[in-house]
């Protein structure tokens, strides 16, 4: 079941590569749950799941001063429909990510802004992670059927 979904469907990819590993994550209310969970996968040999217990999560404030970039400069958590029983575990999948409109944004962002947000490495990977996406997609439907690492 998909807990989240992006505001615009131009936003599905971004919002993949900003949650990551998170994507597949299992929300659960409690770590008490979690902890039942993961014992019983184990005894029933049934793999391995990322659980993310709302009452214990970590989850750092937002700066404000990102929601301030500009014209097509979003924060991942404002593209995000959710609900808001699960608000804290996409405040912690997203962090503090942004999304941009063009790779030209994304650029700007990384390179003139960044140093607003010196400091704050996380910050400047998610841009870093988000422009490396838009070129891999951007060439994959350019050159289809290509490797775009050759």
């Amino acid at each position: 079941m998909d807990l989240c979904k992006a505001s615009l469907h131009k936003y599905d990819t971004a919002l993949s590569v900003v949650l990551g590993r998170n994507i597949e994550a299992i929300v659960v209310d409690e770590e008490k749950t979690a902890i039942d969970c993961i014992e019983y996968m184990r005894n029933q040999r049934a793999g391995q799941a990322t659980f993310i217990p709302l009452d214990t999560i970590q989850v750092k404030p937002v700066n404000d001063k990102f929601r301030a970039f500009g014209k097509g400069v979003r924060l991942a958590v404002d593209i995000v429909q959710h609900e808001p029983a699960i608000e804290r575990a996409i405040h912690h999948a997203c962090g503090s990510a942004l999304v941009c409109d063009s790779m030209e944004i994304a650029r700007n962002v990384c390179y003139e802004k960044g140093q607003e947000v010196k400091g704050d490495l996380k910050f400047i990977l998610s841009v870093l992670s988000l422009l490396s996406a838009m070129i891999h997609l951007f060439r994959s439907s350019r050159y289809p059927g290509r490797d775009c690492h050759s």
